[in-house]
């Protein structure tokens, strides 16, 4: 499965397979019942437009569906 990711030095958008889930906490409900999952995702390799290995929380996903 390929995330969407933004390069956090660019800006620029890139897919890619090669993640693992981090400080994954679980799902978290809120007092309205919202829920957010709790967890970071760390590139295992590095950025095709800076080069470097970003880790990002969960929230900063780019939903591929929009």
């Amino acid at each position: 499965m390929k995330f969407t990711f933004v390069c956090q030095e660019d800006n620029k958008i890139f897919e890619s397979d090669r993640f693992r889930i981090i400080d994954d906490r679980g799902v978290l409900i809120d007092g309205s019942g919202n829920k957010t999952w709790d967890a970071k995702v760390e590139l295992l390799s590095p950025c095709p437009f800076c080069g470097k290995k970003h880790i990002f929380d969960v929230n900063e996903l780019v939903c591929p569906f929009i």
